[in-house]
């Protein structure tokens, strides 16, 4: 059972979409371990969105990702 609520509408998170079980090389740059990770893409019953729910232990992790974005792929570009 998952415990998450929609953050757009607040009902219940209850149809898994997608459950990805190796971190992307995204979240490999943050240093996110590969052994035991698990993220979740899941349906909103209420509004119908999917949400990406990552493990509560990412997720300092994860916010990092957001200034380091474009470096994981062009930190010695010119670009």
């Amino acid at each position: 059972m998952i415990k998450e609520k929609c953050p757009i509408c607040g009902g219940n998170l209850n149809d898994v979409l997608l459950t990805i079980t190796k971190p992307d090389r995204f979240e490999i740059a943050v240093g996110i371990k590969e052994e035991g990770y698990k993220r979740q893409w899941i349906r909103c019953a209420g509004c119908g969105v999917a949400i990406d729910v990552h493990d509560a232990k990412n997720l300092e992790l994860v916010e990092k990702l957001a200034s380091a974005y474009y470096a994981v792929d062009f930190k010695n570009s010119s670009i």
